[in-house]
């Protein structure tokens, strides 16, 4: 939750993340007193209309995508005299909800200013992180509340977070051929996310293009078909188990045949794949996980080859 009496936002870059500068003038005190905020969020993403229409977490929670043991930093205030650019107290935090899974640390850190009248300026801030600790958790996610306060009484500052468990990486499986769908020449592939501790099913994961796919080799000017650079962009629902799949990977039979007839065989392609996760909370984000997966498909004279994630399978085909 944010404070309300806000004046203005400006937007500070500090590698690596985006920081966020919130400077807030009080109503009433003995002496001129503002407080600023500091914080990697809300984070840009890439975001996909949601089928979820409610979420059991307050409309102000912030969601902290992040990978298992390791600490997070989520925010900082302090409160400073906007009249001569000097600190006057970085307040204490309480947690209102407790985590979970995790545990909450604080401590001091200095940052810079960067909005008005106190640009430029260093001033301390009382910082929280979260680290998610838990080895026995099935559930994929952490709720908590902060509550950030001043000794002179000034100021409250509530806020509400959801801790998001990004999957460490993902196991794929060969199940076959698709020919009781039409694409006997393409590989079926079956990934289970980890740690299967993780109760992941019903979450949504989708495929992305991260570039620097091809060449095609099997392609030539004036064919009938396009180069094969890029994945087409599926979207799946991870099932019990943390199942999801069929992943298809390889050339359509017309194509197999096509690029045979022409002389092209032996020939292949790769594509890059980068994974993402959507949680199934309400949060409309799409994160990365796990790394890029390098997807291929080769035609031989008499063979075809699908490939994904350092696994490859061949067979004789037709």
């Amino acid at each position: 939750m944010y404070p309300r009496h806000c004046t203005s936002v400006s937007r500070l870059l500090l590698v690596p993340a985006l920081i966020w500068l919130i400077p807030l003038c009080s109503v009433a005190a003995a002496q001129s007193s503002s407080v600023t905020r500091i914080t990697p969020f809300p984070h840009t993403g890439v975001t996909q209309p949601s089928p979820v229409t409610t979420t059991p977490y307050p409309a102000d929670t912030v969601y902290v995508p992040l990978l298992p043991g390791v600490k997070t930093f989520l925010e900082g205030w302090t409160e400073y005299n906007p009249d001569t650019c000097v600190d006057i107290s970085t307040g204490m935090y309480t947690a209102t909800t407790a985590p979970m899974f995790g545990k909450l640390s604080y401590d001091v850190e200095d940052f810079t200013d960067g909005s008005a009248p106190c640009a430029g300026t260093v001033l301390p801030y009382e910082v929280a992180n979260y680290k998610w600790t838990s080895t026995t958790s099935t559930a994929p996610q952490d709720f908590f509340s902060l509550q950030w306060t001043t000794p002179d009484g000034a100021f409250t500052e509530d806020s509400d977070w959801l801790a998001e468990l990004l999957p460490k990486l993902e196991v794929t499986a060969f199940k076959g051929w698709g020919k009781s769908i039409g694409h006997p020449t393409a590989g079926e592939w079956q990934q289970t996310i980890q740690p299967t501790t993780i109760a992941y099913a019903g979450v949504t994961v989708q495929e992305t293009n991260p570039g620097g796919g091809g060449p095609d080799t099997c392609w030539f000017a004036g064919s009938m078909y396009a180069p094969v650079t890029a994945i087409t962009g599926g979207t799946w629902l991870v099932r019990a188990g943390n199942i999801w799949g069929f992943d298809y990977v390889g050339y359509g039979s017309g194509q197999v045949t096509y690029y045979r007839d022409k002389g092209r065989a032996p020939c292949g392609t790769t594509v890059p794949q980068q994974m993402q996760i959507q949680f199934a909370t309400g949060d409309m984000t799409f994160y990365n996980y796990a790394g890029v997966n390098t997807l291929g498909a080769n035609i031989g004279a008499t063979t075809v080859t699908s490939i994904r994630a350092g696994k490859s399978e061949t067979e004789t085909w037709p």
